[in-house]
């Protein structure tokens, strides 16, 4: 029903914005099974999005099959009507390691994902129609500043569904209401996400609207994320295979392994902060060490992993060296808190039972029967604290995290993993 829906709405799309051809009654007997196809001019084809990235000088990949070992750090992935699963430990990985990932749709299998991203849909739209004469075509206005609007003033849809997530922003929206989003934008851990709710603002018939050509080049060249980059294009029913490994070799342990080893670490580091004998920071940060070089092993060498976030690139610091460097009278320890609170981010998820991306209000009312008023405090001010410092280190490369404030992050951290862990 909904696929004969978007067929009798794109037909009267044609008809009513002068577009029909003698090809007209041939593109008008398109099956559903070529929705979305990146060789087809028909009206439900993406002839025109493959142009526009050609024109863009973006690769387009367009494949029935996603292979997983083909995609490099720094590619794209655009999921567009998705009627088959994706690897979720894969497409994580991706995210992790930086990846854009742009998934499109309004009623196709997308709900496991969406749900795994705490994204809702509706079909209760709230919105203006394009014309009285176009049932199901709303016009959907830009809201929030990101570059996926850069010269778009509105999106024509075809028979949308509207989106709402706690964090991810709307760019694009019938209305102002939070529940009308068709376009969210937002980060996900180190990893760039946008969720749409209307994959046919891409397909041929929908591009002759300027605002969504110009949409189009935009979503292409955001995912693509740099000139000549490339971005990988799957839809309908496509299969996986490979593992995502990125722009190294990465030998990623199972989830489940990484996870009981990060408690162990997280535990043996709150026991030496706790210990009375304490003495010298040097032997904390040993152990400190020992846990990032357990994390590196998963997520890999990366520029920032060797030194700290502003380092080139080069070869991976072994654990000595980096011990040697953050031990040092004065050191600079910006770089073991930024790992620290994607550790901790990690291990509290896991404790309440969420889903990334979620936001400090929604963590803070989960841990509502564990914690205390004054312990929900801490978690709170701890949380805004690492906040804060992961964004002031993106604006000012030169920001200093003294040993004093290291230490006292750790002390309340390690006292809210306790008090989530006691019965």
């Amino acid at each position: 029903m909904n696929s004969l829906r978007r067929v009798v709405a794109a037909a009267i799309v044609s008809i009513a914005s002068g577009l029909a051809d003698p090809r007209a009654a041939n593109a008008q007997q398109a099956t559903a099974s070529a929705d979305y196809d990146p060789q087809s001019s028909a009206w439900n084809g993406l002839v025109e999005l493959v142009r526009l990235s050609q024109a863009a000088r973006i690769e387009l990949r367009t494949t029935p099959m996603l292979d997983w070992s083909a995609v490099r750090r720094g590619d794209g992935l655009l999921v567009l009507y998705p009627l088959s699963g994706i690897d979720l430990d894969e497409l994580s990985a991706f995210l992790e390691d930086g990846g854009r990932l742009a998934l499109l749709d309004d009623f196709g299998t997308s709900d496991p994902l969406l749900r795994w991203f705490q994204v809702q849909r509706s079909e209760a739209l709230q919105g203006t129609l394009r014309s009285p004469r176009l049932p199901g075509m709303y016009t959907a206005f830009r809201l929030g500043d990101h570059v996926l609007g850069d010269q778009v003033d509105s999106l024509v849809t075809n028979e949308p569904v509207v989106l709402r997530h706690p964090r991810l922003s709307p760019v694009f929206s019938l209305s102002r209401e939070p529940s009308q989003g068709i376009v969210l934008a937002g980060q996900v851990g180190r990893g760039r996400l946008v969720v749409g709710g209307d994959p046919s603002v891409l397909i041929n018939s929908m591009l002759r609207f300027a605002g969504n050509r110009q949409f189009a080049t935009n979503l292409l060249t955001y995912l693509a994320s740099q000139p000549n980059g490339r971005v990988h294009l799957v839809h309908g029913r496509f299969s996986s295979r490979g593992a995502y490994e990125g722009a190294h070799s990465r030998r990623r342990s199972p989830l489940k392994l990484f996870s009981k080893n990060l408690d162990e670490n997280l535990q043996r580091l709150g026991a030496v902060f706790n210990d009375p004998a304490l003495l010298r920071l040097s032997s904390v940060l040993a152990l400190l060490m020992a846990t990032l070089a357990m994390a590196l092993k998963v997520w890999g060498p990366r520029p920032s992993d060797r030194f700290g976030p502003t380092a080139p690139a080069g070869p991976l610091a072994g654990v000595a060296p980096k011990v040697l460097l953050f031990g040092r009278s004065g050191a600079n320890l910006l770089y073991p808190t930024l790992v620290l609170r994607r550790l901790f981010e990690r291990a509290l998820l896991r404790s309440l039972d969420l889903l990334p991306p979620t936001d400090i209000a929604r963590v803070v009312a989960k841990a509502e029967k564990k914690l205390t008023v004054d312990e929900l405090a801490t978690l709170r001010g701890v949380l805004v604290e690492l906040d804060q410092i992961a964004n002031d280190a993106e604006d000012k490369p030169s920001l200093k995290i003294a040993p004093r404030r290291f230490v006292s992050l750790w002390r309340r951290i390690s006292a809210i993993l306790r008090a989530l862990s006691s019965p």
